[in-house]
């Protein structure tokens, strides 16, 4: 692993321990806001990787569907 590797890696590790720190802070009536909120960026993050994925897994068979010569009149239509 590269010094900056190492470097990114204990970054994280601080940041993680500072967030840790300022969840001890926070009044016990704000947590369950706190938790929904760290659910909707785990969520997020997962739905944003299926997509990524599912637009990998489709570029394949939708460019040698779509790349032919009866398409290529398509190509220079303007997208709104």
């Amino acid at each position: 692993m590269t010094d900056n590797g190492v470097y990114t890696i204990m970054k994280v590790m601080i940041d993680r321990e500072k967030l840790i720190e300022k969840l001890h802070t926070v009044p016990d009536d704000s947590l369950d806001e706190i938790r929904d909120f760290i659910d909707f960026v785990v969520e997020r993050r997962s739905v944003v990787s299926a997509v990524s994925n599912l637009n990998a897994a489709q570029s394949e068979p939708l460019r040698r569907i779509w790349d032919n010569e009866d398409d290529d009149v398509w190509n220079d239509v303007p997208v709104r």
